[in-house]
This record gives C-alpha cells, sequence and structure tokens, in this order.
C-alpha cells in the first residue's frame, strides 16, 4: 500500500511539473473564479487560503480577489515545535509572504494571528484527490488536525483536474471537504450537496407561469 500511493503521488507530481507556466496559471485563475461564484464564498466575511507551492493551484491572486471583495484573509504558517498551524491574518500578499522555515510560503511572523473560530470558508491543498474529496498531501497531519478544529466551516479543496482520480478508499478513508473545486467542475459532498447549482428544465429560471 506503502508503494502504490508514494507512486500515485510521483505521478500526479510529474504532471504538475510538466505544466507550463501559462497553463498553470490559465487552470489556477479557472479554480479561482469558480470558488468566487459559489454562494458561501460569496457569502463568507473571513475565509482561510492556502499558499499553493510545487505545482498546486496558484492562489496569490485568489487572496488578492477575497481582499479587493473586502473579505478578511487568513493563511496559514507552520509550526514545526507543535505540529500545527497557525493562521495570519493577510492584507497585502506581495508583501507579506515568503518562504517559511519548511521551504513553503506563508505569512511573515508580524502579520496578526487569526482566529480559526471566525473562519467561514476555509481552502484545503493536496497533492491528489478522488471524486468522493479524499485526499493524499505530502505533510500529512497539520492540515487535518487544523480541520477537526473548525468545525462550522465550509471546507473547500483546490486543486486541477488532473490531480482528481477516481477512488482513494484502499489508501485513505477520511473525507475531509465538503467541496472540491478543479478547472473543470464543482464537486460537492454530504450536505454541499443540497447546494450544488443545478439546470433547471425550461431555462436557467425554470418553468414559468
Amino acid at each position: 500500500m506503502a508503494d502504490e500511493k508514494r507512486e500515485l503521488m510521483q505521478r500526479v507530481q510529474a504532471a504538475l511539473d510538466a505544466l507550463s507556466d501559462r497553463v498553470h496559471a490559465q487552470h489556477s485563475y479557472l479554480v479561482a473564479q469558480k470558488l468566487m461564484r459559489q454562494p458561501e464564498f460569496r457569502r463568507a466575511k473571513t475565509v482561510a487560503i492556502f499558499v499553493g507551492y510545487g505545482g498546486e493551484v496558484d492562489t496569490i491572486s485568489l487572496i488578492q480577489a477575497a481582499l479587493q471583495l473586502g473579505k478578511r484573509v487568513a493563511a496559514p504558517t507552520t509550526d514545526r515545535e507543535r505540529r500545527r498551524l497557525v493562521w495570519r491574518e493577510v492584507t497585502d500578499p506581495d508583501a507579506q509572504i515568503d518562504l517559511g522555515p519548511l521551504g513553503l510560503p506563508q505569512p511573515l511572523p508580524a502579520c496578526r494571528e487569526a482566529d480559526p473560530t471566525q473562519f467561514e470558508l476555509v481552502t484545503v491543498p493536496g497533492l491528489v484527490w478522488d471524486e468522493r474529496g479524499r485526499r493524499l498531501t505530502r505533510w500529512a497531519g497539520y492540515f487535518d488536525r487544523f480541520l477537526r478544529l473548525a468545525p462550522r466551516a465550509l471546507k473547500v479543496g483546490l486543486a486541477f483536474d488532473l490531480q482528481v482520480v477516481e477512488d482513494l478508499s484502499a489508501l485513505t478513508q477520511e473525507t475531509v471537504v465538503d467541496v472540491l473545486i478543479t478547472d473543470d467542475q464543482v464537486r460537492r459532498f454530504g450536505l454541499a450537496e443540497i447546494r450544488t447549482e443545478r439546470r433547471l428544465p425550461g431555462g436557467p429560471h425554470g418553468y414559468k407561469g
């Protein structure tokens, strides 16, 4: 099982590495646009957005767009000693985000610590996803422990469609997100399914009269 998991992660990482900068930017834009169209994102006043690296969705433009919409935005930093995430408020991602001790982009220590209980929507990174929202990640544990502390926030995975496989149940059991958004589609799970935008018969507003 460990070999299968490692091989799958290496294959997906190779596919991410093969994306040109232009295609990566285009697909990141599509993911961001789909997220911003979701009613939960539009309503949210405080959102938590990871900073993509290693070929993941580029979220810097998404952070900037959320700020321009008047939202409060927090991004994660890694506390190695306690093996946890500390979220810090970001108001200028270009000036306030730099590489941290693990080589991951994160807010500077001078940024004010954010209160996770105030998050209404949390974006979740992952290297490999499946059709039910399960994920494999490079840094096991950090995000999973945090998500258990934010039960009220809508949890939204962001990825490219090339990162999605049919079924990861043999490799990981836990489904950790309510929604998975890729450049190709929006997948909703559990209670979030009832809020899926569906095409109605008779046009976008259904039958009239």
